[in-house]
Parts: structure tokens; C-alpha cells; sequence
């Protein structure tokens, strides 16, 4: 009711006006409606080079209809999309709404200076099919058009067609090739040659990070450093630029993390030493492989299915990289560990080839699958609703198999008859979708989801309805029972009638003949074809080390940091001298010890236990057997004290090959965390002492000896010949006052 205003001429009148819809939009908008396609970038240097490729996105696909199933129609239970998806077997909506693409481009300075500093003269923009090995070109930035002082570019993608294709040996150039270090290099011919090189860094054996699966954060780009600027590190924003992606349910993933140097050359895949499970703010947290059930029954007051946006792999990193363990702190010439980079040319630590950037890999070995759209799943034995029934109540189901579900959950066709009409099957199939799980002769109004288990329903038998069933019959519960469509015989898992929505044996009760029956739509789900190649996949989750590193120390990671022996220095009190005697106590009463952020008091760690620990020196001998760690019993907070187990000599080379690095894997029960962590200590030197001086020598006359002094140079160590507290010492007479006769 009410009066239509009046409008001038020509006024443009939009009704349910789409937010997105831009009417001077000048790309294809259907060009990526049967894409999954992905995007990268890499730069052109002014002497003609490449770098790297950037690590691809994530597909760029958001199904039409945002992937819902529309339109009411009569009886009420289906849509209309239902309806043509059981009738067709495909979901004609599932095609990429997508046409327009932001594409971030993280710079390593400002765009305005990226010239000047890096050479870079050009940036393609990489596109790739899901189902294609080409990597081709859509368009290239010209650098010196960029003025922005941001570092920071954005590329407007508007469906543009591919332009050029990059030759195989840009895929499958990961690094260059080129010595880490060298100390020869000659040109011969047309070719440089090294000699006594190193063709690569070490990398950490582990490091300290868990694994989770749980929902996706809800969008936050809030998050800031201790500075008040913008981490970018820890920005949540998934949910905004992949919303219908999630993690696939029973599966196995394993995580690993890839470092690399500036120069593209990347470490193997390092996984995790975390092998426990723990909770951290609601999640459970693992090892680097995680298994994803399928969700549980959440309670019919619990849906949740209108907010659940989709799942995340999740990985919380208790330890920064390359700060503890074994593999941490400055380059080391024996262990190969090439520390972190720094790229100060001023800085006494500048280091260009140390780690620099890393990437989150996963190897998911459960890939391709089907969902089976089918019209309706029967509980039973269709119209036959007064027994006795051939199996017994819940234990079979049937399906009818049209179009392409025939190859989806295909016949065993070997070793058959010429007049065979059942035929085996062996197909696991995971219910996704139910109509509604009735008793027996009640026909179902509505579907909803199913929650499957790990185990799965069986197709036991495939055959032609007139051949399984009663053919005689008219079943209102099969879908075009009058042409004498292929059905499923299938194995209930779970054999009981449901107790609640989704869940207990899947399908509706069989009718009675003619009683009239609502053809609903039930998905199942195909077991996943498992391949047989270990194959990490990268994924978009990638960045530079320090920005992970701040962003762990300043998001007060749980891990353990150090060790302390007051409480509030971060590292611990050494002492340890060669006059001590074996048994000495060189570290008294240490503690572990967390730390929110570098700035932050230290807090200690209540209770703990050290599981294994082992002890190296300057030159990088094990020296564990050298010393025994002892807890101090009943101690608060856990304490533990560190001796000796032989007794030790300062020589000539001890700055070296008596200064220790401590390593220590703790154990943190209120976290559930275990992290190794490092502390160094050194021997020290004792004054050497002679053991028979006199005040005074009156020898004989004629004497060439006048007097035999014995010393020791200050070593508790008196093993060995001649004894090692009588090595290395040289005498010299500073002073002398003659008497005379």
C-alpha cells in the first residue's frame, strides 16, 4: 500500500540491487565460469632474468548461488534445484560466480623505489588451470608506471584471457642453481665452473609447532605489533577471500614447513617435533599430521550449518625459528646451519644467505572422489512394509543409479556371464545427505544432513530393479520404477533407526505399494582414490621469517624460551672451573622459563621434566657423557641442577674445545608442550700453583742444579702420563735477590 513516488525522466530504478554488480565492469564475465584457476606473480630484472615463481593462491572459485540450493517448489520437502539435481545427477549451479579478482602483490620495498633498489623493471601476472600444466601470462606491470610509495600492489583481475605461455624450463625452475658458497670459480669456454663448493644449507632437524583443524577465524585486520603498526603476519582473512573453502573431512594431512634464502634455495620438508595433543583457546592441537573426522552430530538446537563458514588448517608455532635447539643462532661452519638473514651491510651479523622466507606445505594423499546425487535412499526393501523382511530392519538400504552414478559407483564387470544381470560391487560410499530416516510405511516431508562415521556403507550388488526386487511390482519409492532403472543393494554401517536428525541408518522407510511416496534428494559421498605419490603440495601460506618470528614472539607463543636461574635473567648462572673436582655442580637449581613477548618480564614454568638433553663443543663433539643432569626433587618450580662426571683440563685449544652449547628438550604439563631449548657454558682457567717453593736456595758449592721446583697447573685432573694437572706449564725467574757467603 502507500503512494509510488514520483521520479524525474529517465531515473534508473534497480530493485534487490546487487552490491557487486558494476555496469562499466569491462572483462568477460564468463570467461572463469569453469575454471579453478590460481594466480601468482614473479619480476623481470633489467638484465633480461626471472625470478622464482611467487607461491600460487588458493583456486579462485565461489560457487553461483554461493552454493545453495534454491527455488521452493511443491511438496515442500525439495527445492527446485533438488529436484533437476537428482533428476540430471549433476548440480547445474556449480559453476564459478567469480569474474573479478584483487590480486595483492607484497613488494620488498616501495613500489616507487623498486627500480632503484632491486632492478626490477616488469611483474607478470601468472595464471594456472586446476587441470592444466601450463603457467601462462595475463598481463605485465610496467615498474615505472608504479608511483605509489606502498609496498603493496594491487592488480585488478576482470577475466582477461591469457596472453602468452611460459616455456617447461620456467616451471620447473624452483632456485637457481648456483653454490651456496665457493672457493673457486672459473669461466671456461662459455661455462662457470666451481670448485669446493656447497650446494646447499643444512636445515633444522625439526622445529617446535602443532596442528590443528577447527573453523575459520572470523575476519580481523586489527592486529597490531608492539609498535602499534599494522602485523599483517597474524591478519585473518580467509573467510573474505575464500568463503566457500574448507578442509576436506576424512582425510590425513600432514604439515611441513619449507624454508628458503633469498635466492629461492629451499630447505626439505621440515616437520614437526611436537608429538603430543594439547588444547590452546578451544583447539586441539597435534603433530604435523592431523586426521579430519567427519563432523559430529552437533544436537538438533546446535545446527549450525547458516554460520559454519568452513574449516582451516591451523599451525601454532611455540618456538620461533632458528632462536633455539640445535639449529639456531649465527651461521655455523660445521653444522652447515646458515642462521637467519640479514641484510644490514653495516651490521657486525650481516648475513645475505642465511634463511629468509618460508612456506607451509601439506601432503594429502586422498584425492579424487564423487558425490552421488541421487532421488531418494530407502531404508528397507522397497514396498515391503509387512515382512518378513529378506535382512534384517537397518541393515540394507537401496539406491537408484541414473546417468552418470552409473560409472560413479560402477559394476564389477569381470568374470561375468552373458546373462548375468546382478553384478558385484565393492563401493564405499559416506552418507552426506538424507530424506528423512522415517519407520517403516511412513513416507518422508523433508531432507537434511547426514553425519556419517568412519566406517563405511558397502554396495554389495548392482542389477536392474525388475532383477533385485519383485517385478511385478509398482515401487513408489524407486525413481522411474516403470523403465526398470539399475539400483544399489547397500550395507548399512550403523544398524540402528535414528535417535537423531542425521544420524543412526541412512535413508527413509519402504512404503506400501501405491501409498504414494516424496522423492527426495540423498547425496553420498565416494571413498577418495589414494594416490601413491608422496607429494608435498605448496600452499598460499608463506612469508618472510622475521615477520613470523615477531609475530610468535609478540603473540606470546607458549613454547618454552630458555632457561633461567633467578627468575628474572633469561639466561642461567655457569660455573665451572678444572680445579672442580668430578661431581662438581656447574649449573645450580635452573629453571625453564616463557616469555609473551621480548619485552615482557619472564614468567616461570611450574612444572616440568627434561626428557632428553645433549651437550656439544666449539668444534662440535657430542659431550653429553661428560655431565648428568639431575632433577631436584619436589622442587617448585621444577628444578634441576647440572654436574660434572669427570674431571676437565684447560689446554691450549679449551676456548674452543671446552665451551659447551647445552641443549634441552622440556616438557610443559600446563601446556602440554614439550620445546628444546639452548644455553651455553664454558671451563675456566685455574692459576697454576708450585707445590715445594722456598723463600730461600743455599746450594753446595759447585752445583749445576740448584734446585728442583714441582707444580701443577691448576687441573683437578691427575689421570694420564705424565698427569694432565702437570701439562703445559713453563716457568721463567722474574725476580732473584743474591746473598753473599
Amino acid at each position: 500500500s502507500g503512494t509510488f513516488p514520483s521520479f524525474s525522466t529517465q531515473t534508473e530504478i534497480v530493485f534487490n540491487k546487487n552490491t557487486y554488480y558494476d555496469k562499466n565492469f569491462a572483462g568477460d564475465p564468463d570467461f572463469l565460469e569453469d575454471k579453478f584457476v590460481r594466480f601468482s606473480y614473479r619480476f623481470k630484472f633489467d638484465d633480461g632474468e626471472n625470478s622464482i615463481f611467487a607461491p600460487f593462491t588458493q583456486a579462485a572459485f565461489i560457487p553461483k548461488q554461493d552454493g545453495y540450493f534454491l527455488g521452493a517448489t511443491t511438496p515442500t520437502g525439495n527445492t527446485t534445484d533438488e529436484n533437476s539435481t537428482y533428476r540430471t545427477t549433476v548440480v547445474q549451479f556449480m559453476e564459478n560466480q567469480v569474474n573479478n579478482i584483487l590480486i595483492q602483490i607484497p613488494l620488498p620495498c616501495n613500489a616507487n623505489v623498486l627500480y632503484d633498489e632491486y632492478k626490477v623493471i616488469e611483474i607478470d601476472i601468472l595464471y594456472k588451470e586446476s587441470d592444466a600444466l601450463a603457467v601462462q601470462v595475463v598481463d605485465t606491470i610496467q615498474v615505472e608506471n608504479l608511483t605509489q610509495a606502498e609496498k603493496v600492489v594491487v592488480y585488478n583481475y576482470q577475466g582477461v584471457k591469457p596472453y602468452k605461455t611460459l616455456p617447461e624450463a620456467d616451471l620447473i625452475r624452483v632456485y637457481d642453481k648456483v653454490p651456496v658458497k665457493a672457493l673457486g670459480q672459473e669461466i671456461i669456454s662459455n661455462r662457470i665452473v666451481y670448485s669446493n663448493f656447497q650446494t646447499q644449507h643444512t636445515p633444522p632437524e625439526t622445529l617446535n609447532y602443532n596442528v590443528g583443524v577447527t573453523q575459520k577465524e572470523s575476519f580481523n585486520i586489527s592486529a597490531t605489533n608492539v609498535d602499534g603498526n599494522p602485523q599483517p603476519s597474524i591478519f585473518y582473512t580467509t573467510e573474505v577471500e575464500y568463503p566457500q573453502h574448507t578442509v576436506k573431512q576424512n582425510r590425513n594431512y600432514q604439515v611441513g614447513i619449507v624454508l628458503s634464502d633469498k635466492f629461492g634455495r629451499s630447505s626439505t620438508v621440515i616437520l614437526s617435533s611436537a608429538t603430543f595433543q594439547g588444547l590452546k583457546n578451544g583447539i586441539l592441537y597435534g603433530g604435523s599430521t592431523v586426521y579430519v573426522p567427519y563432523t559430529p552430530f552437533p544436537g538438533a538446537s546446535l545446527n549450525t550449518i547458516n554460520s559454519w563458514t568452513g574449516d582451516s588448517i591451523k599451525v601454532l608455532f611455540n618456538q620461533a625459528i632458528g632462536t633455539t635447539g640445535l639449529y639456531a643462532g649465527d651461521a655455523d661452519l660445521l653444522t652447515g646451519w646458515p642462521g637467519l638473514y640479514n641484510g644490514d651491510e653495516t651490521s657486525e651479523n650481516y648475513n645475505p644467505l642465511g634463511w629468509f622466507s618460508y612456506k607451509i606445505v601439506v601432503k594429502q594423499q586422498e584425492q579424487e572422489y564423487y558425490n552421488v546425487y541421487l532421488p531418494g535412499i530407502v531404508n528397507g526393501y522397497p514396498g515391503d512394509t509387512a515382512g518378513p523382511y529378506p535382512d534384517p530392519e537397518n541393515t540394507t538400504a537401496f539406491i537408484t543409479l541414473l546417468n552418470d552414478n552409473i560409472n560413479k559407483v560402477p559394476r564389477d564387470l569381470t568374470e561375468v556371464g552373458p546373462l548375468q544381470a546382478q553384478f558385484r560391487s565393492s563401493v564405499d560410499l559416506y552418507g552426506r545427505v538424507t530424506p528423512e530416516q522415517t519407520a517403516i510405511d511412513t513416507a518422508p516431508v523433508y531432507n537434511n544432513a547426514y553425519y556419517p562415521i568412519i566406517e563405511p556403507n558397502v554396495v554389495n550388488t548392482i542389477g536392474p530393479e525388475n532383477t533385485l526386487l519383485d517385478s511385478t511390482v509398482v515401487f513408489d519409492e524407486i525413481y522411474q520404477t516403470a523403465t526398470d532403472p539399475l539400483i544399489g543393494r547397500v550395507s548399512q554401517t550403523i544398524q540402528t533407526l535414528s535417535t537423531g536428525i542425521g544420524t543412526g541408518a541412512i535413508g527413509s522407510g519402504p512404503v506400501d505399494p501405491a501409498d504414494g511416496y516424496n522423492i527426495l534428494l540423498g547425496v553420498y559421498e565416494t571413498t577418495p582414490v589414494e594416490s601413491k605419490l608422496e607429494i608435498f603440495w605448496e600452499t598460499s601460506s608463506a612469508g618472510l621469517i622475521s615477520d613470523l618470528n615477531l609475530a610468535i614472539e609478540e603473540g606470546g607463543s607458549p613454547g618454552i624460551k630458555g632457561i633461567t636461574s633467578n627468575g628474572v635473567s633469561t639466561t642461567w648462572t655457569y660455573s665451572q672451573s678444572e680445579a672442580d673436582a668430578s661431581g662438581a655442580t656447574v649449573a645450580a637449581a635452573f629453571y625453564p622459563y616463557t616469555q609473551t613477548d621480548p619485552l615482557s618480564a619472564i614468567s616461570q614454568v611450574v612444572a616440568s621434566s627434561i626428557s632428553n638433553y645433549w651437550i656439544t663443543d666449539g668444534l662440535g663433539n657430542t659431550r653429553t657423557s661428560d655431565f648428568v643432569l639431575e632433577p631436584i626433587v619436589a622442587s617448585s618450580p621444577s628444578s634441576y641442577n647440572l654436574k660434572t662426571s669427570r674431571n676437565f683440563y684447560y689446554g691450549n685449544n679449551a676456548a674452543v674445545l671446552e665451551n659447551y652449547t647445552f641443549f634441552f628438550e622440556i616438557y610443559d604439563e600446563a601446556n602440554n608442550l614439550t620445546s628444546t631449548v639452548s644455553a651455553t657454558g664454558a671451563l675456566s682457567n685455574a692459576a697454576p700453583s708450585i707445590t715445594n717453593c722456598l723463600t730461600s736456595v743455599d746450594p753446595a758449592s759447585g752445583a749445576t742444579t740448584l734446585f728442583t721446583y714441582t707444580a701443577v697447573n691448576g687441573s683437578a685432573d691427575t689421570s694420564g702420563i705424565p698427569a694432565a694437572n702437570t701439562l703445559d706449564l713453563t716457568f721463567s725467574k722474574t725476580s732473584q735477590s743474591p746473598e753473599l757467603p
